[in-house]
């Protein structure tokens, strides 16, 4: 969800899905970032040639 941003839109960015992580509200996020993953998600779900794997942090 960062892809193109700069600095200040990756702070926005990262705040504002913090505020519906706050709320309880579940996100989906397709990333290659593992930083962008640890810090806003508490579950990841990996695809490795379709099949669907769940790793909790």
């Amino acid at each position: 969800p960062f892809n193109g941003l700069d600095k200040d839109g990756v702070k926005e960015m990262r705040e504002y899905l913090l505020s519906y992580k706050e709320q309880g509200k579940t996100i989906l996020i397709c990333s290659h970032s593992a930083e962008d993953i640890s810090v806003l998600c508490d579950t990841v779900h990996e695809m490795d040639k379709g099949v669907i794997s769940e790793i909790t942090f």
